[in-house]
């Protein structure tokens, strides 16, 4: 049988441990809120990156590598059994699918952001959420577009980041 001191010991222990779990859930939802954030902020540049990244491709395929390092380095490592135009061909496809690679990353993010905006798109507060972050509108701004007071931005803003959050991270989302 436990005493009065070491039951209280134990109480004690239980409280910090159940005290921590508490942090460390505010913590993750916290992190959880922030990349939600995040991928929405993103969102407006992600799609400016694949137009760039084609304009890098059409770059790549015109550039001539004339003195590059890269080309040195190929031309060197390759020995006697290619010769510059292979190197620079081999250089060119290399940077081509880095790019392509960059593309379909980017691309996919856009998709499953997308997937998740479909969601929310026909709430009446979606437009708010545009505005805050695909057009960096300050909270004073959209709440004369829309008319309102800017609490009320906030609070609907912050409900269609909830269920963004539930989409993406499933229930995840819902610890505290």
């Amino acid at each position: 049988m436990l005493d009065n001191t070491e039951m209280q010991q134990i109480e004690n222990k239980i409280e910090e441990v159940g005290k921590k779990l508490i942090q460390s859930g505010k913590r993750n939802r916290c992190n959880l809120m922030k990349n939600i954030k995040r991928r929405l902020y993103a969102y407006p540049q992600l799609k400016n990156n694949i137009e760039r990244y084609q304009l890098d491709i059409e770059d790549i395929r015109r550039e001539e590598f004339g003195k590059s390092k890269s080309l040195a380095f190929a031309l060197n490592k390759s020995g006697s059994n290619y010769d510059r135009n292979e190197a620079l061909e081999r250089i060119r496809a290399e940077k081509i699918l880095e790019v392509e690679r960059k593309t379909e990353r980017d691309q996919a993010e856009i998709k499953e952001i997308e997937r998740g905006l479909m969601i929310i798109k026909d709430d009446p507060y979606y437009r708010a959420l545009a505005m805050s972050f695909f057009e960096g509108k300050k909270q004073k701004e959209i709440a004369e577009a829309i008319p309102c007071v800017e609490t009320t931005i906030w609070r609907n803003v912050g409900r269609l980041i909830d269920k963004l959050a539930i989409f993406w991270y499933g229930a995840d989302a819902l610890k505290d």
